[in-house]
């Protein structure tokens, strides 16, 4: 009789390595559909020049695997294997000129021009062509030269797969208005469906060289795949990140459910808001003692005095505003049963005190009252923002959750 863990080993088994690295993580790739990049491309809002600098990430990202797919080859004793990345390196080629080619005439931009190559794309690309070269120790397991292009196209796959996730995620979200815009030209060539075919070529590929693996090799390749994994999803955390999501992502992936939550006042007992403020005043107090009988006069100060009637004056703007935005949905007609028009009417309203509270925080950006907060005040900040009683709880409880029986209750009730 089998017992439930040789079960489970006997049904792992059969999933191909690619599929098991990848299920890892697939949880992770859930928090695409609400990346800043993956919204402001998808709602037409991600500044241009963010844009562009993207776009000359990509190319750079093209150019590394050029490379590595060679140093890859080289290292090939099979020779089907070794003809199986020279065909890579041929197809990353021809794609580079593609890619040059659809940004010179369609974006209108020059493709060898210099551009900011981003911190977590050189990482990531030193990443790889310290594999392809087997320039890499994991935790004192030997490297053989001969095992380097299946460590080589693990170190790759995340790259693959999340380019995958990431087109199939914005075009989801919506496309932004426009066809003539750069952003929309680019989602529309760089599709979902053209990046699965890459993946999943390369997938049926490193099934193939690990099929040769020891155990302990196969480890190797698992070793690789995770920081990897971690350095390619910085590169797209990386990319606009003045957007905020609080998204909390422990459940079940297959039912793409997310659970979204608000923070001060839902699970806080005091708004983050007021501690900033009071933190930016007593800065500006320190400041005022350390430039006493100096040039107090200077642009570059704010007293704190004019700090404190400057964020009365806008506490009093925000609290007008929102007593305004308050009467007039609440002088709506009544609803008298609960129906799809009810429904219009409340998200109307959602959106118009969303609205009235996100002019209040931009003012508050605009007037620059909390330019004197340092990352440690904000820290300091932190704790002392209590979570209610029970908070925890919730989100562990949430943690533990069995999706799929929630799931059945709802749909058979």
């Amino acid at each position: 009789m089998y017992t439930s863990k040789q079960t489970e080993a006997s049904s792992e088994s059969k999933i191909s390595i690619s599929e098991r690295l990848w299920k890892n993580w697939e949880n992770e790739a859930l928090y695409f559909w609400y990346l800043p990049l993956s919204l402001h491309m998808a709602s037409g809002s991600l500044d241009d020049k963010e844009f562009y600098q993207y776009v000359a990430n990509y190319a750079h990202l093209l150019n590394n695997f050029l490379e590595v797919f060679k140093l890859a080859a080289d290292q090939c004793e099979d020779d089907s294997d070794k003809a199986a990345f020279l065909r890579w390196s041929k197809n990353v080629k021809q794609e580079l000129e593609r890619h040059n080619s659809f940004v010179e005439q369609k974006l209108g931009l020059d493709p060898t021009k210099e551009t900011i190559i981003h911190t977590a794309t050189a990482k990531y690309g030193e990443f790889l062509l310290a594999t392809a070269s087997g320039d890499i120790q994991v935790h004192e397991i030997p490297i053989h030269q001969s095992k380097i292009p299946a460590y080589t196209l693990g170190a790759m796959m995340p790259s693959l797969r999340l380019y995958a996730v990431h087109s199939k995620a914005v075009r989801e979200l919506g496309t932004p208005h426009g066809s003539s815009h750069a952003r929309s030209k680019w989602i529309k060539e760089y599709t979902y469906e053209n990046f699965k075919i890459s993946f999943l070529h390369a997938e049926v590929l490193l099934d193939k060289l690990c099929n040769s693996l020891a155990q302990e090799e196969i480890e190797v390749v698992k070793r690789l795949y995770r920081p990897a994994m971690r350095l390619k999803m910085d590169f797209f955390n990386s990319r606009q990140s003045a957007l905020i999501i609080p998204v909390y992502t422990k459940l079940d992936p297959k039912e793409h459910l997310m659970l979204f939550a608000d923070f001060d006042f839902t699970c806080t007992d005091l708004g983050s808001l007021g501690i900033l403020k009071n933190i930016a005043i007593v800065t500006a107090q320190k400041a005022d003692q350390l430039l006493q009988g100096q040039d107090r006069d200077k642009p570059s100060h704010i007293t704190s005095t004019d700090l404190k009637n400057t964020w009365e004056l806008l506490s009093q703007q925000s609290t007008l505003e929102y007593d305004k935005c308050i009467k007039k949905i609440m002088l709506g007609e009544k609803a008298l049963s609960f129906n799809y028009d009810v429904l219009q009417s409340l998200h109307s309203a959602l959106v118009e005190l969303s609205s009235s509270e996100g002019q209040a925080v931009s003012r508050i950006f605009d007037y620059g009252v909390l330019k004197a907060i340092n990352l440690e005040d904000i820290k300091q900040a932190g704790k002392y923002m209590i979570l209610k009683n029970g908070c925890m709880n919730f989100f562990k409880k949430v943690n533990k959750l069995d999706v799929s029986t929630l799931l059945s209750g709802f749909r058979n009730a």
